[in-house]
């Protein structure tokens, strides 16, 4: 059975921490497609201006993963322009991958949120939650044990985020190995986050 990775997010830009996670997610699950799903506007994020740029977020992703087969972008959730709900998107891919196995990636630090999510007992019925463990993680979650299959991903935490990353390009900070080469000259020849 083919076993299919959900990696959802904003990827405002994507960055190189974005693409070891994925490395680790692909190996780990020994999955034959990840799958990078930017978000048209995430449902706790209603402040941030994503919507704007998802056709630059998109283009960003595309280049980052080139010369990676496993790795694919899905643009459902951006060309649905409008807020995107995880359990709509795993319901959409189930019927994209009726046959496949579904592993959703989720960071350590959602899990608290976990419950507040649009039918989370759904998706853990649906796919196989696959946590991003953080050296300072503690919270319990054997309910979520109880309800679906949850399993860890063990990465190396990385103070590299994409706010961190907007705000070396406003400083005009060097960003040397904080992004793939070809995203950092697409945000240059398209003067990306300048002002934002």
């Amino acid at each position: 059975m083919k076993r299919v990775g959900i990696f959802g997010g904003t990827f405002n830009p994507v960055h190189n921490t974005h693409l070891k996670m994925a490395l680790e997610f692909t190996k780990q699950m020994e999955l034959d497609l990840c799958l990078f799903v930017p978000a048209f506007k995430s449902p706790f994020k209603i402040e941030e201006n994503n919507q704007d740029n998802v056709q630059h977020r998109i283009k960003m992703l595309e280049l980052a993963i080139a010369g990676y087969p496993k790795f694919a972008v899905e643009k459902y959730e951006a060309e649905r322009k409008m807020v995107s709900y995880s359990i709509d998107t795993i319901k959409y891919l189930k019927g994209k991958y009726p046959n496949a196995e579904l592993y959703f990636l989720i960071g350590s630090d959602q899990i608290k949120d976990f419950t507040k999510w649009k039918n989370w007992e759904d998706i853990l019925s649906i796919v196989r939650l696959c946590i991003v463990k953080r050296a300072d993680f503690y919270y319990d979650i054997d309910f979520l044990m109880e309800k679906g299959q949850v399993v860890f991903i063990d990465f190396l935490e990385s103070d590299v985020s994409s706010s961190k990353i907007r705000e070396f390009i406003r400083k005009a900070l060097p960003l040397k190995g904080l992004l793939p080469e070809t995203v950092e000259l697409y945000i240059k020849e398209n003067g990306l986050y300048l002002d934002d």
